[in-house]
């Protein structure tokens, strides 16, 4: 893959303008397309050309990476009348969003013969700037160049198989980040039940079986599963949950804590 041409950008929201931020101050040119005012404006401000649609990109750029929310978005940006499928002969799409596998693999089949597809779901660090592991779905190997471009917003990126396996690993991986942080505020709530604070329980089980990853990041976490809450957070939470049964479904069996998970998400 080459990137002496820009690399396109397919929604320029909060992901999207940190992979602007991490293309253009690696030295990379980038050009974008949104179709929210308020994207294009922070494009222009960011000094990234705008585009009047996905195909515009597929038709300038090698490397076009997708940072849209929904499964819809996801089909229309790629391979929908106006996708960048339409018109890129040769070069690579990265679609960031989490969607559920099946779509992810239907993308995938639409994709014209001299163009690489590849699944790439994130979990994100809430450093300052935020970096990101990415979970690899893809039928062909990843080169030296695109992992370099990964790794300048990226600070893992892990291959895990054919398109549709990053989806799934990046679904799991929530289930054990969103099921522990549900954990912990329940057992917050017991221990303040009998007057022992948050913090000071937050210090105790640091030093003692009850540590982990959730435990370390809980300030970040807080909001998924007490008051007052952040309903954007919540909902992408809900999504991934969702996801997951529906996966086990599929499989045959259940995920009776990722329910419970699920049901202690507050609107």
């Amino acid at each position: 893959m080459s990137t002496s041409r820009p690399i396109g950008i397919v929604g320029v929201g909060e992901l999207g303008t940190v992979v602007a931020n991490a293309l253009l101050g690696d030295g990379r040119q980038a050009i974008g397309y949104d179709p929210h005012p308020a994207a294009v404006e922070r494009m222009t401000d960011l000094g990234i050309e705008p585009a009047d649609s996905p195909a515009a990109l597929g038709a300038a750029c090698d490397l076009v990476i997708v940072t849209v929310a929904t499964a819809d978005q996801s089909t229309a940006a790629i391979s929908g009348p106006e996708g960048v499928f339409t018109t890129m002969v040769q070069g690579t799409v990265v679609l960031h969003a989490t969607i559920d596998p099946a779509t992810s693999i239907a993308i995938g089949k639409e994709r014209p013969s001299g163009v690489t597809f590849v699944d790439a779901p994130v979990s994100v660090r809430r450093s300052d700037p935020p970096t990101f592991m990415a979970f690899l779905g893809t039928e062909a190997p990843l080169d030296d160049e695109l992992r370099a471009v990964l790794l300048t917003y990226c600070h893992q990126v892990a291959e895990v198989g054919a398109v549709g396996a990053g989806q799934v690993a990046k679904i799991a991986n929530n289930v054990m980040s969103l099921a522990n942080t549900a954990i912990l505020a329940e057992a917050f709530r017991l221990a303040q039940a009998y007057d022992i604070p948050t913090d000071r329980m937050r210090e105790l089980a640091a030093q003692g079986s009850g540590n982990s990853h959730a435990l370390a990041t809980w300030t970040t976490r807080a909001s998924l599963y007490t008051e007052p809450g952040d309903p954007r957070r919540r909902a992408l939470a809900r999504k991934d949950l969702v996801a997951a049964l529906a996966l086990a479904e599929q499989a045959g069996f259940t995920l009776p804590v990722t329910a419970a998970a699920l049901g202690e998400l507050r609107d």
